[in-house]
Order: C-alpha cells, then structure tokens, then sequence
C-alpha cells in the first residue's frame, strides 16, 4: 500500500493510504508540485489571517514587541519581522521544496519550531505556522487520486478499447 504522510516537527498532520494499484507508480512528482503550489496557498491565507485560517489566529503581539518592532521599522503582522520566514513557507524564495519521484519535502528555516510547537527552553509563544484544515488533507488526497487514475487509464490504453464507447464486442458477435 502506497501511503502519504506530511508531519511537522514530529507532529503527523496527514497520513492516508492508497490501493494497492498505487503501488506501480514511480514517479509522483507531477501531483506532488500541484501540492507544493497548493500547500503555498494555504500558507499564504494562514499568514494573510494571522493564523486564523488554520489554527484559529495566532496570540497577538505583546506590547513590547510592537514598540520594538516600531522602533525598528519591522511591520506590524504577527510572525512577520523580516519576511523570510513568511516568504519561504508562501512561496516566495526558492530552494525550500525538494520534489522527487516519490519524496515531497516542504522545508522551512530551522527557528520556525519554536513557533510551531513550544519548545522547551523559550518562552515564545505558540503560534503554529503549519496547521492543515481537513479540506486541505482531502483536497491533496483528490490531487493524487486523480493523477493515479489518469495513469492507470494509460496504462490500459488500448487493451479494451471499447469500454465506454457504447458497444460491445459480445453484442457484435451475437449478431454475426
């Protein structure tokens, strides 16, 4: 059984299985860039929403990290200082997703643990970065789906070239 897990620092946001069928496939590299692209967008719309569209908004900013921020020149946005940060899980910089025949690697800058899960030693607060609603799992399961039925449509190609054409191979011969 082909299966698809996406785990952030440890903690498992998806895990599904597909058929048997799934097994031959050799390269996935195709449905895993349309999931790089969409897991972008997500991103983009947890930062839009200062955490809201995952995991229900972010803690806000204490006042003293306004006033450094103001002091600064940094803008506002919770989880945003310079912007690499926000860039490299949008999109925005390359050379932080590594897509191979069958290996999806969505990387991140190595400081974005302590937000996403608290770590010890840091009195950062919890703001998750990665939090994947249940239409994003289903809709990256769809993804792959479709992509292992249009293959396995190829494959067949040609081998009952009739099927769904409307006639039958028995029916022609009953009539000869």
């Amino acid at each position: 059984m082909f299966q698809l897990q996406f785990e952030v620092i440890g903690d498992q946001q998806v895990m599904r299985g597909f058929s048997r069928f799934a097994d031959s496939v050799k390269d996935l590299s195709e449905p895993f860039r349309e999931i790089v692209r969409d897991f972008h967008d997500v991103e983009k719309k947890q930062f839009e929403s200062e955490g809201g569209y995952g995991s229900g908004g972010w803690q806000p900013l204490a006042s003293s990290t306004i006033e450094e921020k103001q002091r600064r020149g940094y803008p506002l946005q919770i989880m945003v200082r310079t912007g690499e940060l926000r860039d490299v899980l949008t999109g925005g910089r390359e050379g932080y997703d590594d897509v191979k025949p069958l290996v999806l690697k969505i990387m991140t800058l190595p400081y974005a643990k302590y937000h996403q899960s608290r770590a010890p030693r840091t009195r950062l607060p919890r703001r998750p970065l990665i939090e994947l609603r249940e239409a994003d799992k289903t809709r990256w399961m769809k993804i792959i789906q479709r992509y292992l039925v249009a293959e396995s449509r190829k494959e067949f190609a040609g081998l009952m070239p009739t099927i769904g054409t409307g006639t039958s191979h028995l029916g022609a011969i009953q009539k000869e």
